[in-house]
Protein backbone atom coordinates (compact mmCIF):
# COMPACT_ATOMS: atom_id res chain seq x y z
CA UNK A 1 0.00 0.00 0.00
CA UNK A 2 1.13 3.71 -0.81
CA UNK A 3 2.25 6.05 2.44
CA UNK A 4 -0.21 8.77 3.60
CA UNK A 5 1.31 10.92 1.37
CA UNK A 6 0.98 9.20 -1.43
CA UNK A 7 -2.68 9.37 -0.45
CA UNK A 8 -3.03 12.30 -0.05
CA UNK A 9 -1.23 13.27 -3.01
CA UNK A 10 -3.69 11.55 -4.86
CA UNK A 11 -7.26 12.62 -3.25
CA UNK A 12 -5.87 16.24 -3.59
CA UNK A 13 -5.02 15.52 -7.35
CA UNK A 14 -8.66 14.18 -7.85
CA UNK A 15 -11.21 15.29 -4.90
CA UNK A 16 -13.50 12.50 -6.51
CA UNK A 17 -11.47 10.01 -4.95
CA UNK A 18 -12.38 11.04 -1.46
CA UNK A 19 -16.11 10.82 -2.21
CA UNK A 20 -15.46 7.74 -3.70
CA UNK A 21 -13.86 6.27 -1.35
CA UNK A 22 -16.55 7.47 1.31
CA UNK A 23 -19.17 5.73 -0.77
CA UNK A 24 -17.27 2.71 -0.96
CA UNK A 25 -16.43 2.51 2.30
CA UNK A 26 -20.32 2.63 3.77
CA UNK A 27 -21.76 0.91 0.88
CA UNK A 28 -19.57 -2.37 2.41
CA UNK A 29 -20.22 -1.39 6.06
CA UNK A 30 -24.11 -1.06 5.58
CA UNK A 31 -24.21 -4.38 3.13
CA UNK A 32 -26.40 -7.20 4.64
CA UNK A 33 -27.97 -4.22 7.64
CA UNK A 34 -31.86 -4.34 8.28
CA UNK A 35 -33.42 -1.63 6.96
CA UNK A 36 -32.13 1.89 7.99
CA UNK A 37 -32.53 5.11 7.36
CA UNK A 38 -29.53 7.51 6.37
CA UNK A 39 -28.90 11.52 7.16
CA UNK A 40 -26.98 13.43 4.65
CA UNK A 41 -25.77 16.45 6.27
CA UNK A 42 -24.91 19.35 4.18
CA UNK A 43 -26.23 17.48 1.37
CA UNK A 44 -25.06 20.15 -0.96
CA UNK A 45 -25.95 19.23 -4.59
CA UNK A 46 -26.80 15.49 -3.70
CA UNK A 47 -24.07 13.33 -4.57
CA UNK A 48 -24.26 11.31 -1.75
CA UNK A 49 -27.98 11.50 -1.29
CA UNK A 50 -28.13 9.59 -4.39
CA UNK A 51 -25.63 7.12 -3.88
CA UNK A 52 -27.51 6.25 -0.41
CA UNK A 53 -30.52 5.94 -1.30
CA UNK A 54 -29.40 3.33 -3.70
CA UNK A 55 -28.19 1.01 -0.98
CA UNK A 56 -30.57 -2.08 -1.19
CA UNK A 57 -31.61 -1.42 2.47
CA UNK A 58 -31.58 2.13 2.88
CA UNK A 59 -35.44 2.92 3.22
CA UNK A 60 -35.50 6.47 3.57
CA UNK A 61 -32.40 9.29 3.00
CA UNK A 62 -32.90 12.62 5.28
CA UNK A 63 -30.91 15.00 3.17
CA UNK A 64 -30.48 18.16 4.93
CA UNK A 65 -29.01 21.64 3.49
CA UNK A 66 -29.16 25.07 5.35
CA UNK A 67 -28.21 26.78 2.19
CA UNK A 68 -30.79 28.44 0.23
CA UNK A 69 -29.27 28.83 -3.11
CA UNK A 70 -27.89 25.28 -2.97
CA UNK A 71 -31.09 23.76 -1.62
CA UNK A 72 -32.77 24.68 -5.16
CA UNK A 73 -29.23 22.75 -6.70
CA UNK A 74 -30.24 20.26 -4.38
CA UNK A 75 -34.44 19.63 -5.25
CA UNK A 76 -33.32 19.84 -8.66
CA UNK A 77 -31.14 16.96 -8.96
CA UNK A 78 -34.12 14.96 -6.50
CA UNK A 79 -36.29 16.02 -9.23
CA UNK A 80 -34.63 13.97 -11.53
CA UNK A 81 -34.02 10.88 -9.87
CA UNK A 82 -36.43 7.86 -10.60
CA UNK A 83 -39.88 7.39 -8.85
CA UNK A 84 -38.43 4.93 -6.92
CA UNK A 85 -35.45 7.03 -5.69
CA UNK A 86 -37.19 10.30 -5.58
CA UNK A 87 -39.71 8.63 -3.18
CA UNK A 88 -36.88 7.33 -0.45
CA UNK A 89 -35.85 11.66 -0.18
CA UNK A 90 -37.02 13.84 2.09
CA UNK A 91 -35.08 17.42 1.58
CA UNK A 92 -35.00 19.47 4.81
CA UNK A 93 -34.20 23.08 4.38
CA UNK A 94 -31.71 23.68 7.87
CA UNK A 95 -28.46 24.37 9.44
CA UNK A 96 -27.51 20.98 11.64
CA UNK A 97 -26.29 22.34 15.45
CA UNK A 98 -26.18 21.63 18.80
CA UNK A 99 -29.14 23.29 20.45
CA UNK A 100 -32.74 21.71 20.21
CA UNK A 101 -34.20 24.98 21.50
CA UNK A 102 -32.27 27.00 18.89
CA UNK A 103 -34.83 27.94 15.48
CA UNK A 104 -32.64 29.84 13.54
CA UNK A 105 -28.50 30.81 12.85
CA UNK A 106 -26.83 32.80 11.46
CA UNK A 107 -25.68 31.88 7.76
CA UNK A 108 -22.10 32.43 5.71
CA UNK A 109 -23.24 31.51 2.07
CA UNK A 110 -20.51 31.74 -0.54
CA UNK A 111 -21.16 32.15 -4.04
CA UNK A 112 -18.06 31.69 -5.43
CA UNK A 113 -17.86 28.39 -3.29
CA UNK A 114 -21.27 27.06 -2.76
CA UNK A 115 -19.53 24.23 -0.80
CA UNK A 116 -17.58 26.09 1.74
CA UNK A 117 -21.08 27.74 2.82
CA UNK A 118 -21.38 27.48 6.64
CA UNK A 119 -22.44 28.60 9.50
CA UNK A 120 -19.13 30.04 10.14
CA UNK A 121 -17.33 28.30 7.82
CA UNK A 122 -13.52 27.57 8.32
CA UNK A 123 -13.00 29.46 4.84
CA UNK A 124 -13.82 32.62 6.24
CA UNK A 125 -10.37 34.16 6.17
CA UNK A 126 -9.40 32.90 2.92
CA UNK A 127 -9.48 35.63 0.50
CA UNK A 128 -10.21 33.21 -2.24
CA UNK A 129 -13.77 32.47 -1.14
CA UNK A 130 -16.16 34.81 -1.48
CA UNK A 131 -19.09 35.29 0.80
CA UNK A 132 -22.39 36.87 0.55
CA UNK A 133 -23.72 39.52 4.07
CA UNK A 134 -24.94 37.05 6.35
CA UNK A 135 -28.36 35.76 6.17
CA UNK A 136 -30.18 34.03 9.10
CA UNK A 137 -31.29 30.45 8.04
CA UNK A 138 -33.57 27.41 9.63
CA UNK A 139 -31.86 25.35 12.21
CA UNK A 140 -31.90 21.56 13.90
CA UNK A 141 -30.12 19.11 15.31
CA UNK A 142 -29.73 15.83 14.34
CA UNK A 143 -31.76 14.26 17.25
CA UNK A 144 -34.86 16.21 16.28
CA UNK A 145 -34.71 14.68 13.11
CA UNK A 146 -34.50 11.44 14.29
CA UNK A 147 -36.74 11.58 17.13
CA UNK A 148 -39.74 9.86 15.34
CA UNK A 149 -38.44 7.69 12.88
CA UNK A 150 -39.89 4.42 12.46
CA UNK A 151 -36.47 3.20 11.42
CA UNK A 152 -33.27 3.28 13.09
CA UNK A 153 -30.36 5.60 11.40
CA UNK A 154 -27.70 3.03 9.76
CA UNK A 155 -25.35 6.29 8.89
CA UNK A 156 -24.73 9.71 9.38
CA UNK A 157 -22.36 11.61 6.56
CA UNK A 158 -21.70 14.93 7.84
CA UNK A 159 -19.98 17.59 5.67
CA UNK A 160 -20.68 20.84 7.26
CA UNK A 161 -17.41 22.85 6.81
CA UNK A 162 -16.06 22.98 9.89
CA UNK A 163 -19.86 22.53 12.26
CA UNK A 164 -19.65 18.89 12.52
CA UNK A 165 -18.54 18.61 16.04
CA UNK A 166 -21.58 20.53 16.78
CA UNK A 167 -23.82 18.83 14.60
CA UNK A 168 -22.40 15.56 16.55
CA UNK A 169 -22.71 17.26 19.72
CA UNK A 170 -26.66 18.17 18.64
CA UNK A 171 -26.68 13.90 17.45
CA UNK A 172 -25.86 12.16 21.19
CA UNK A 173 -28.97 10.33 21.77
CA UNK A 174 -29.44 9.37 18.06
CA UNK A 175 -26.22 7.59 18.50
CA UNK A 176 -26.57 6.27 21.75
CA UNK A 177 -29.82 4.69 20.21
CA UNK A 178 -28.70 3.67 17.23
CA UNK A 179 -25.54 2.82 16.61
CA UNK A 180 -25.08 4.29 13.35
CA UNK A 181 -21.68 4.67 11.46
CA UNK A 182 -20.61 8.26 10.68
CA UNK A 183 -18.22 9.99 8.35
CA UNK A 184 -17.56 13.35 8.87
CA UNK A 185 -15.31 16.45 7.04
CA UNK A 186 -11.99 16.60 9.77
CA UNK A 187 -10.66 20.36 9.11
CA UNK A 188 -7.77 21.22 10.98
CA UNK A 189 -9.20 24.96 11.27
CA UNK A 190 -12.05 23.98 13.08
CA UNK A 191 -11.31 23.79 16.14
CA UNK A 192 -10.10 27.61 16.03
CA UNK A 193 -13.20 28.63 14.38
CA UNK A 194 -15.83 27.11 16.69
CA UNK A 195 -13.84 26.82 20.13
CA UNK A 196 -13.23 23.61 20.41
CA UNK A 197 -10.41 21.24 20.91
CA UNK A 198 -9.63 17.60 19.93
CA UNK A 199 -9.71 16.28 23.85
CA UNK A 200 -13.37 17.75 23.89
CA UNK A 201 -14.20 15.63 20.22
CA UNK A 202 -12.56 12.47 21.68
CA UNK A 203 -13.94 12.48 24.89
CA UNK A 204 -17.52 13.06 23.51
CA UNK A 205 -17.16 9.78 21.60
CA UNK A 206 -16.03 8.09 24.00
CA UNK A 207 -18.84 8.61 26.71
CA UNK A 208 -21.28 7.42 23.91
CA UNK A 209 -18.56 4.31 23.45
CA UNK A 210 -17.74 5.41 19.71
CA UNK A 211 -14.00 4.95 18.72
CA UNK A 212 -13.01 8.00 16.12
CA UNK A 213 -11.08 6.30 13.19
CA UNK A 214 -8.90 8.15 10.80
CA UNK A 215 -9.23 7.74 6.50
CA UNK A 216 -6.74 5.58 6.75
CA UNK A 217 -8.41 3.11 9.45
CA UNK A 218 -6.24 3.78 12.85
CA UNK A 219 -8.00 4.62 15.73
CA UNK A 220 -7.77 8.34 15.95
CA UNK A 221 -5.59 10.41 18.59
CA UNK A 222 -4.53 13.59 19.44
CA UNK A 223 -1.26 12.50 17.46
CA UNK A 224 -3.32 11.62 14.27
CA UNK A 225 -6.53 13.21 14.31
CA UNK A 226 -5.65 15.35 11.55
CA UNK A 227 -3.28 12.73 8.97
CA UNK A 228 -6.84 13.21 6.64
CA UNK A 229 -9.72 16.31 6.58
CA UNK A 230 -12.35 13.06 6.05
CA UNK A 231 -12.96 11.07 9.23
CA UNK A 232 -14.95 8.32 10.76
CA UNK A 233 -16.24 7.05 13.98
CA UNK A 234 -17.58 3.35 14.53
CA UNK A 235 -19.85 2.07 17.83
CA UNK A 236 -17.42 0.62 19.50
CA UNK A 237 -18.46 -2.92 19.21
CA UNK A 238 -17.87 -2.88 15.08
CA UNK A 239 -15.02 -0.70 14.77
CA UNK A 240 -12.80 -3.37 14.03
CA UNK A 241 -15.19 -4.22 11.10
CA UNK A 242 -15.14 -0.41 10.20
CA UNK A 243 -11.04 -0.30 10.49
CA UNK A 244 -10.82 -3.58 8.29
CA UNK A 245 -12.90 -1.88 5.67
CA UNK A 246 -11.28 1.67 5.61
CA UNK A 247 -7.85 -0.37 5.55
CA UNK A 248 -8.93 -1.97 2.02
CA UNK A 249 -10.67 0.91 0.72
CA UNK A 250 -7.38 3.11 0.80
CA UNK A 251 -5.68 0.24 -0.33
CA UNK A 252 -7.65 0.35 -3.31
CA UNK A 253 -7.35 3.74 -3.68
CA UNK A 254 -3.87 3.55 -3.34
CA UNK A 255 -3.89 0.82 -5.63
CA UNK A 256 -5.67 2.80 -8.53
CA UNK A 257 -8.46 -0.14 -7.84
CA UNK A 258 -11.22 2.57 -6.64
CA UNK A 259 -12.46 3.76 -9.80
CA UNK A 260 -16.23 4.92 -10.68
CA UNK A 261 -17.01 2.03 -12.44
CA UNK A 262 -16.98 -0.06 -9.02
CA UNK A 263 -19.72 2.48 -7.47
Amino acid sequence: MGTKEDVRAICRADLMKVELAIVRTYTTLLAGHAPYIAIDGGAHAGYHTERLGRLRNCGRVIAVEADPWTVVRLRSRVDLFDEALKAKIEVVEAALQEDAGLRSVTWMSSPSHPGRSGISSIWQNDHSVQFREKITVAATTLDSLSASLSNRVGVIKLDLEGGDFMAIKGAVETLRRDRPYLVFENSNRAPGIYGFSIGEFAGLFSSIGYEPLTFFGESATEGNWFDFWEMWAAPAERAEEARGVLETTVQELAEGALGLSSM
